[in-house]
């Protein structure tokens, strides 16, 4: 990221100093206000029982906080699995972690 900023300034015009800094933006949360800050950004959650998931915050209620994650679902009629958001729940103090995905697109 900072490149590309770099790229797009002129040491000729102006002399600058760039100073990237993102203060715990990748840290797992700690607190259910962070889970409510994100409400509709990606996240990755990673269970109790070893498994990550990938996708939106949708939800958080009390402990109880929904990840919806696009993944293949095997449909009945259909020969092939289809890709569908599917809609996961977690409590906050049974996942080992829950944090923001950084996406720089």
């Amino acid at each position: 990221m900072s490149k590309y900023i770099e790229d797009h300034l002129s040491r000729d015009e102006e002399d600058y100093e760039l100073e990237v800094g993102s203060a715990g933006l990748g840290q797992p949360f700690k607190v259910l206000q962070q889970y409510l800050n994100f409400v509709g950004k990606p996240v990755e959650v990673l269970a109790a029982d070893g498994k990550k998931y990938q996708g939106i915050l949708k939800h958080v209620d009390g402990n109880d906080f929904v990840v919806t994650v696009n993944e293949k679902v095997t449909v009945e009629g259909k020969k092939r699995p289809q890709k569908m958001d599917v809609d996961h729940t977690f409590q906050m103090d049974n996942v080992k972690y829950t944090k923001y995905l950084i996406s720089f697109k």
